[in-house]
């Protein structure tokens, strides 16, 4: 479905066919493509693809952990919780990127790289906020090894985001003239 933000990018045409009139829809609009050598925008792929896997599984673990129980849990669990947008965001620009042809629309184009900066920019912040809250959280309760990896995991997913905001500026896009 397009969104009204690009409805001015398509042109719909009425054309005779052999069973009758049919509309079809063409994309008009700006294109764009990335400004880096197609090599590095393959291992850019891989990279993006095992950030999003590694982040994501680390947030699953994270999340999953049983810490009810445990003074201040609720200062770990509420960032954790509120990463879930994020999670999903990333996961839709991974799917951008990964369906990228050399030449893309410019909705994909929007939807690709400022939709994974601005997530690699919120995953820093909320990573920053869980390990915060996984640190005062271990502090307020006898030593635990889960504890400890809490805290590690947190600042993992947190170095995860800021891989992503330093390599994004490998998929700037530019228009085609």
């Amino acid at each position: 479905m397009i969104r009204k933000k690009y409805t001015r990018d398509y042109q719909s045409e009425t054309v005779l066919s052999k069973g009758g009139k049919k509309t079809v829809v063409t994309y008009t609009g700006q294109y764009y493509r990335f400004t880096a050598e197609p090599a590095v925008i393959r291992r850019m792929k891989l990279v993006f693809c095992v950030l999003s896997a590694l982040s994501t599984g680390v947030w699953l673990a994270m999340l999953l952990q049983n810490v009810r129980t445990q003074a201040k849990s609720w200062m770990f669990l509420l960032p954790t919780v509120l990463c879930a947008p994020v999670v999903f965001y990333e996961l839709m620009g991974l799917w951008r990127l990964m369906t990228a042809g050399e030449r893309v629309t410019r909705e994909h184009h929007d939807k690709l790289y400022l939709r994974l900066r601005a997530v690699g920019a919120a995953q820093i912040a909320l990573g920053v906020l869980t390990l915060a809250g996984a640190v005062a959280m271990a502090a307020s309760n006898p030593f635990s090894a889960r504890n400890l990896l809490l805290c590690l995991g947190a600042a993992l997913w947190a170095l995860c985001g800021a891989a992503r905001v330093l390599l994004g500026k490998n998929l700037r896009m530019e228009a085609e003239q």
